[in-house]
C-alpha cells in the first residue's frame, strides 16, 4: 500500500510539473512565432503518453481505461495551457493570481486522475477479492469489518474544553480593548488556570514522561495567548473585513488544540485506561458496507461551516476579482451573441464592486461577489471534501475519484446555470422590467439547481447521507448499550 502511495505521489509530481510547463507555454506565447507553442503542446502531450506508459508497465489494463485516463491527463494540460494563454489578456488588478490559484488546483486534479489510474489497474485484484468474499459466509464478512475502536468521548470533551476556553480568552481581548478594562483583568487568569487543570486531569493516572506533558502544556498556552491577541487586535485594524482574520484564525486555532491532544493521546500508556471497545455499526447500500469513525462525523458537522466560509472569503477577497473578470466577459459575450443587445462591460478600480455591466438605454450594474455563484459552489465543494471515508476497503478505494468528479460536475452545472441565469436578467432589465424585480425572483427560482445536486451528490458519493443515517445508528446503538446496562 505504501509503494503505491509513493508511486502516486511521484508519478502526481511530474504530471504536475507537465501541468505547470503548459502554463507557461500559453503565458508565453509568442505571436510571431505561432507554431511554437504547438510544438512544445505536443512535446507535452508526448510526455503524458511516456509517463502514463511508465505508470502502467507490466501491468494489465482495459484499452477504454486507458483511453479515459489519457484523455483526463490530455484535458489537464490543455486547460492549463488556456489559462496561461488567457491571462495576457485579462484587464483587471493582478490577473496573474488566476493561475497561482488554478494550477495549484489542477495539480490536486492530476493525484485524483493517477489514483483512478491505480483503481483501474489494480481492479482485477479487486474483482477476485470480490469472489472470494462471496464464498465466505455473511457472518464472517460482518465480523471481519466490524471496526473496533477506542471511545473517543474523552479526547473530543476536553478538545472541546479547551477551545471554549480560547474563544472566551479571544472575547476577552476583544472587550479589553472596547469598554470593559476590569472583567477581563479579572477573568484573563481564570483562563490560564484552566489550561493548567485540563492538562493535568487530562494526564492524571498516567506514565506519561515529563517533558511530553510541557510540550503539551506550552502548545495550549501558546493558542490562548494567540487567542488572545487575535481578540485585542480587532479593534485597532483600519482596513475593511477585518472580521475575516477571526474566521481563518479561530479554525486553525481549534485544529491546533486537536492535533496536540491527538498527540497527547497517543503517548497515553492505554493500560491505565479503561477505553469502552466500540463496536461501530455497519450500513450496507448498493452491495457495499459503511463503516465511519466519529471522529470523521464531528469533523463533518463542525469542519464544513468553517470550510465553506473559509473558500467563500477566499475569493470574495479582491485578490481574486479575475473571478469576476471571467463571469463579466462571458455573461456579455453570451448575451450579445443570443440577445444581440450592445451590452459591454468596463473595470472602475475605485469601486468596491469594479466590474460593471453597461446595459444600452439603462443603468450601469456592478457584479458582486454573489453574482459569481461562488457561494453555492463553496457550499458542495465544502460537504464534498470533508464528507466521510468509509473503513471498509472496497467501500473507499474509489473515494477520492468520486470526490473529485463530484467537485467538478457540480461546480461545472453550478457554473453553467450562473451564466444563464445572468444572461436572462440583464436581458430582461434591457427591456425595461425593474432590476429589483427579476434579480431577486429569477435567482431564487434558479435555486431549485441546489435540489438536482444533493441528488447527484448521492449518486457520486452516499456517504454524505449515509453519514446522517450513520449518526442515528450510533445514538440507537448508545440508547440500547445504556438500557442493557441499566
Amino acid at each position: 500500500m505504501k509503494k503505491d502511495l509513493q508511486k502516486k505521489i511521484v508519478f502526481s509530481f511530474l504530471f504536475s510539473l507537465n501541468i505547470v510547463v503548459g502554463f507557461f507555454i500559453g503565458y508565453l506565447y509568442d505571436i510571431e512565432i505561432p507554431l511554437m507553442p504547438f510544438v512544445l503542446i505536443l512535446i507535452n502531450i508526448l510526455i503524458v503518453i511516456l509517463l502514463t506508459l511508465m505508470y502502467i508497465k507490466g501491468k494489465k489494463i482495459n484499452l477504454k481505461h486507458f483511453l479515459f485516463i489519457f484523455s483526463c491527463f490530455i484535458l489537464n494540460l490543455l486547460f492549463s495551457f488556456f489559462i496561461g494563454y488567457s491571462i495576457p489578456f485579462m484587464t483587471g488588478t493582478d490577473p496573474n493570481n488566476m493561475g497561482i490559484v488554478m494550477i495549484p488546483l489542477l495539480c490536486f486534479l492530476n493525484y485524483g486522475i493517477v489514483d483512478r489510474l491505480n483503481l483501474y489497474i489494480n481492479e482485477k485484484r479487486y474483482q477476485d477479492n470480490k469472489k472470494d468474499n462471496e464464498k465466505i459466509d455473511i457472518d464472517k464478512i460482518v465480523e471481519e469489518n466490524i471496526v473496533v475502536e477506542l471511545d473517543s468521548k474523552r479526547e473530543i470533551i476536553f478538545w472541546s474544553f479547551f477551545t471554549l476556553n480560547m474563544l472566551s480568552i479571544s472575547f476577552l481581548g476583544y472587550l479589553l480593548n472596547i469598554s470593559y478594562p476590569i472583567l477581563p483583568y479579572l477573568i484573563i487568569p481564570i483562563n490560564f488556570v484552566l489550561v493548567f487543570l485540563l492538562t493535568f486531569i487530562f494526564v492524571k493516572g498516567t506514565n506519561l514522561d515529563l517533558k511530553h506533558i510541557i510540550f503539551a502544556l506550552l502548545g495550549f498556552l501558546s493558542i490562548l495567548i494567540i487567542g488572545f491577541i487575535l481578540g485585542f487586535s480587532l479593534p485597532l485594524m483600519e482596513s475593511e473585513n477585518i472580521k475575516i482574520m477571526g474566521i481563518v484564525l479561530v479554525p486553525l486555532l481549534c485544529l491546533g488544540h486537536f492535533i496536540i491532544l491527538k498527540e497527547l493521546n497517543s503517548r497515553l500508556n492505554k493500560d491505565n485506561f479503561k477505553f469502552d471497545a466500540i463496536k461501530l455499526p455497519i450500513i450496507e447500500y448498493e452491495e457495499r458496507r459503511y463503516i465511519f469513525s466519529v471522529k470523521s462525523l464531528i469533523i463533518l458537522g463542525f469542519g464544513a461551516p468553517f470550510l465553506v466560509l473559509f473558500i467563500y472569503y477566499f475569493f470574495a477577497w479582491n485578490w481574486n476579482f479575475w473571478l469576476h473578470e471571467i463571469v463579466v466577459k462571458q455573461t456579455t459575450f453570451f448575451l450579445n451573441l443570443i440577445f444581440d443587445v450592445g451590452v459591454t462591460n468596463t473595470f472602475y478600480s475605485a469601486s468596491e464592486n469594479p466590474w460593471i455591466f453597461q446595459i444600452p438605454g439603462q443603468g450601469d450594474i456592478h457584479l458582486e461577489t454573489f453574482c459569481t455563484g461562488i457561494q453555492a459552489i463553496c457550499i458542495f465543494v465544502g460537504i464534498f471534501i470533508l464528507t466521510p471515508h468509509s473503513k471498509d476497503k472496497r467501500s473507499k478505494k474509489d473515494v477520492i475519484w468520486r470526490k473529485i468528479k463530484g467537485i467538478i460536475l457540480s461546480s461545472l452545472i453550478f457554473y453553467i446555470v450562473n451564466i444563464l441565469r445572468m444572461v436572462i436578467q440583464l436581458y430582461l432589465y434591457y427591456l425595461g422590467f425593474p432590476w429589483n424585480d427579476i434579480h431577486y425572483s429569477i435567482s431564487v427560482a434558479s435555486s431549485f439547481i441546489a435540489a438536482v445536486i444533493v441528488l447527484l451528490m448521492h449518486k457520486w458519493v452516499p456517504e454524505f447521507i449515509l453519514s446522517f443515517i450513520y449518526v442515528f445508528s450510533l445514538i440507537k446503538q448508545k440508547s440500547s448499550r445504556n438500557n442493557k446496562s441499566d
